[in-house]
């Protein structure tokens, strides 16, 4: 009877292990991708596959509001990062806009999840969403993202 017991007892602790590890596992996984050590106040550089852009950062809601309105062009292989304080389907539009853009949704965890290519001023009212919650949006000019597809891996880098 004491061995049965112990048995049980053996069995219960190694399946509360087991679950305590499974768990971590998926806390792990769901942070990888994600480069915590790069401050977003200071990223000036986005890097998708082998493409980089200089950026100029939209962090606060007043900046993000308006977004690249009222801007007569934007430099080749430059764009503006859209940085949200949590990760959510976002709208776009183009109002106020002087020239075609390619918005690149990216989710938290730095991967591309979808492209809206060559959207024109010409849109606007329309409203461009994310295909799922996303944390960042980059807007280049348009065809820069031509060689982009979701799924490519998006790194943030600083000026020294």
């Amino acid at each position: 009877m004491n061995t049965r017991f112990f048995s049980k007892k053996m069995i219960i602790g190694a399946s509360i292990i087991t679950i305590l590890a499974l768990v971590m596992i998926v806390i792990s996984l769901q942070k990888i991708g994600v480069d915590n050590s790069v401050d977003t106040n200071s990223v000036t550089q986005v890097k998708i596959g082998q493409h980089i852009y200089a950026v100029d950062v939209a962090q606060t809601n007043e900046a993000r509001i308006k977004g690249l309105s009222d801007r007569k062009e934007l430099l080749k292989k430059h764009g503006l990062l859209f940085i949200f304080n949590e990760s959510q389907r976002q709208g776009f539009w183009m109002k106020d806009m002087n020239f075609s853009i390619d918005i690149i949704w990216i989710d938290e965890y730095l991967k591309v999840v979808g492209i809206e290519r060559n959207v024109s001023p010409d849109t606007f009212p329309e409203i461009f969403y994310s295909p799922e919650s996303i944390r960042y949006v980059l807007e280049v000019n348009s065809g820069e993202a031509s060689m982009l597809i979701p799924g490519d891996t998006v790194e943030f880098f600083s000026s020294l």
